[in-house]
């Protein structure tokens, strides 16, 4: 395959915020839904917390309870009643995750949907990474319920980590990054939040591009 030409990057690269070090993580947040598959998203969180050194916010979202008409002045208590059982349910949760002994942390209750929840404990903490997990919900399921990693890549202002459905329960060191790339201007932020993440662990980084079907130079 013939060598292809260096990629020319439009002059808005020049406007990108760029780190000009290494970048590090001081605000981690984790939203839970006390699913096995935040619980690998959790557990990763609080591995990279501790590599980092960095604060690990642990959240739980509820929503308003709905109760029949008359019952009055009684709202008000069943819901402050919901909210203190979803802080000792999510603290009890946490005392049974060893990794969260090891780094420091806040567990965060809140009454909102999940994607208000996210985007205020993100402001409120100026979180600098989020990490979630994804379910794999297809078709009904996922029209039905939404996706919150979905809505997360594309709203939230700090970077995200996404742990798929396939995720093995099992934590150790970074030793291999794939780092994809279409070589577009925007994908140098990226590629330093990459590089800061191979730096830190000492681990080997691959750059992976995909040549667009019928490019000039291509077998």
């Amino acid at each position: 395959m013939a060598a292809s030409a260096d990629p020319v990057f439009p002059k808005e690269s020049s406007s990108l915020h760029l780190e000009t070090q290494r970048i590090r993580f001081q605000s981690i947040l984790a939203p839970t839904d006390f699913s096995e598959a935040s619980t690998v998203a959790i557990k990763i969180a609080a591995h990279l917390a501790r590599q980092f050194q960095a604060k690990l916010f642990l959240l739980h979202a509820i929503m308003p309870q709905i109760y029949a008409a008359g019952m009055g002045e009684a709202l008000p208590e069943l819901n402050q009643m919901n909210l203190q059982n979803a802080r000792d349910n999510l603290h009890n949760y946490a005392v049974h995750i060893p990794d969260f002994q090891t780094v420091k942390h806040e567990e965060v209750i809140t009454w909102d949907s999940p994607n208000g929840a996210i985007q205020s404990a993100v402001e409120t903490n100026s979180v600098d990474l989020l990490v979630l997990s994804s379910h794999g919900r297809r078709g009904l399921a996922k029209l039905a319920l939404g996706s919150v990693a979905e809505w997360a890549i594309r709203h939230v202002p700090c970077p995200t980590l996404i742990i798929g459905p396939q995720c093995k329960n099992l934590l150790r060191a970074v030793t291999s990054i794939v780092f994809a790339t279409n070589l577009a201007a925007e994908s140098l932020r990226s590629a330093q939040y990459a590089s800061s993440m191979a730096q830190e662990y000492n681990s080997r980084i691959t750059l992976f591009h995909v040549l667009p079907e019928g490019e000039p130079g291509e077998l």
